[in-house]
């Protein structure tokens, strides 16, 4: 696997993000409450997948950082037609940054699905295979997000090189001499 987790995860470093529009995501009722939103979900090219067939997750926080390595959130997994003596499957989110937090291996002809598993509720992104070719991987981001809390506004910072605020200076000195230049001679 060669996924530059950096180039997905530096776009939505930011709360609320907005959810996922592929047709595979599943969105949860979340009532008002906090939950697992699927904000990218990602089907990995050639040169990103190396012959990987898996679904790879990241989790961000409300802020959108990347999460840590925990034990105390989980993926849940299963596939379409499951048979119900399988119990439930659990991914944990144990790798270190870049790695996607979390892996679930895909096995030829299973359409997969994955859901972030704690006490709060998830969307869930379904249909995930590894058609046409058995190495097909895709990297899903899941933020938790509070519907009731609005994103705050970037800041109004503006960084100027000190050249440049040395250029306006000068130019600002000559325009008040010429405004002084013109109001003497009235």
């Amino acid at each position: 696997m060669n996924l530059d987790t950096r180039k997905y995860l530096e776009s939505l470093r930011k709360p609320n993000n907005q959810p996922s529009m592929d047709e595979r995501v599943q969105a949860t009722a979340a009532g008002g409450n906090s939950y697992w939103r699927c904000v990218l979900l990602h089907d990995m090219g050639d040169a990103e997948e190396q012959d990987t067939h898996n679904v790879f997750v990241d989790l961000l926080d409300e802020m959108g950082e990347r999460l840590k390595p925990t034990t105390l959130i989980r993926i849940r997994y299963g596939w379409e037609n499951m048979a119900a003596d399988v119990g439930e499957l659990f991914a944990p989110c144990e790798k270190e940054f870049p790695q996607p937090l979390a892996n679930v291996a895909i096995f030829g002809g299973a359409k997969v699905w994955v859901e972030v598993d704690d006490r709060r509720g998830s969307d869930r992104v379904v249909g995930l295979s590894s058609a046409p070719d058995g190495h097909e991987s895709i990297y899903a981001v899941f933020q938790l997000v509070n519907p009731n809390v609005l994103p705050t506004l970037p800041s109004r910072k503006v960084i100027v090189d000190y050249d440049a605020l040395l250029d306006l200076e000068m130019t600002l000195k000559g325009a008040l001499r010429a405004v002084q230049t013109m109001r003497g001679a009235v």
